[in-house]
């Protein structure tokens, strides 16, 4: 059988300018960072010691984890003021989660004529989201903030 879709058209490459892979790999490393800070924030609400978070934590999916601190703290504190704060917060969180998951996770390659690569490519979801350095320097930095907001919430 021969795929003849633009997705498997594309050629794996490792071909990439450099600032492009700096970029990418800070979004890793940022969301990492945050992945931890969306993790610990159920524990600082319920003020739990450490080891007796650890053992209940689990692992969850992003938009799980956000739904979860959204009710840990609703319970908490009954406060809508906060509540609509947080889950603001959180709403973005989500949506930088689909962003990060483009880029960790979505397909990179390059077409090439004549042997010369002639662009470069990154499928998400079956759309060529392109690769827009300065597009991914701006989701580096809400995810930065993101993390830094969260890590600082008055809990």
């Amino acid at each position: 059988m021969t795929e003849t879709t633009t997705l498997f058209k594309m050629i794996l490459t490792d071909q990439w300018d450099e600032r492009i892979c700096e970029v990418v790999g800070q979004i890793a490393i940022a969301f990492a960072q945050l992945e931890h800070v969306l993790w610990v924030s159920p524990k600082r609400i319920k003020k739990l010691p450490f080891s007796e978070w650890e053992a209940m934590a689990g692992r969850v999916s992003i938009p799980n984890r956000c739904e979860q601190i959204r009710k840990t703290y609703a319970t908490k504190y009954m406060d809508q003021v906060g509540e609509a704060e947080l889950g603001a917060l959180l709403t973005r969180i989500v949506k930088v989660n689909e962003g990060r998951n483009s880029i960790l996770h979505g397909r990179w390659g390059c077409k090439k004529q004549n042997g010369a690569v002639v662009s470069r490519h990154r499928y998400w979801k079956k759309k060529d989201q392109g690769i827009d350095v300065e597009k991914l320097s701006r989701l580096r930095d809400e995810i930065r903030e993101l993390r830094d907001q969260l890590g600082r919430y008055p809990w």
